[in-house]
């Protein structure tokens, strides 16, 4: 992401972050992306911005949003 200021600190930091946060919704939807489950629990609908105040400064992230 970009908006780091370009701090490479901070910017590695929202990365690792959002990787995380995508790497879960999979486990909570019991399908991966444009998958067809029939065990699928729930549906990706984009994603939500979220400002993050840390020691290090602000980062901003995308949240992936879930029905």
């Amino acid at each position: 992401p970009a908006y780091a200021g370009g701090d490479p600190m901070l910017s590695m930091l929202e990365w690792f972050c959002e990787q995380m946060m995508e790497a879960e919704v999979p486990i909570k939807l019991n399908a991966d992306k444009s998958e067809r489950s029939d065990g699928r629990s729930s549906y990706r609908y984009g994603y939500c911005p979220i400002r993050l105040d840390i020691r290090l400064g602000t980062i901003y992230l995308m949240d992936p949003k879930v029905r």
